[in-house]
């Protein structure tokens, strides 16, 4: 969200309003079709090596616009880093993968 923070508050927002103003829906709902909540569950699981690659692929692009090393106060630089942690995580969900 460092990109676009008024984004993030607003869904944060948005999310914890519709979720006060469901609630008892929810919960009703929830009760009625434990199978619902159960499968919401496992996809949200099954989606985090999806956000885990878009983080590794922000972190390379990040690598990729900065300059590769750091020097004398510039907060531009330490490109190199940036490359090599989205590389490393990349390969860490390859093996997490297989």
């Amino acid at each position: 969200w460092k990109w676009c923070p008024r984004l993030g508050v607003a869904t944060l927002l948005l999310a914890s309003g519709l979720t006060a103003w469901w609630r008892w829906e929810l919960v009703d709902v929830a009760t009625e079709h434990p199978q619902w909540v159960t499968s919401l569950v496992l996809m949200v699981h099954a989606m985090l090596p999806l956000f885990a690659a878009f983080s590794a692929t922000r972190l390379m692009v990040e690598g990729l616009s900065r300059h590769s090393m750091a020097g004398d106060g510039d907060d531009d630089g330490s490109g190199l880093l940036f490359l090599l942690l989205g590389g490393w995580t990349w390969l860490r969900l390859r093996q997490r993968m297989q």
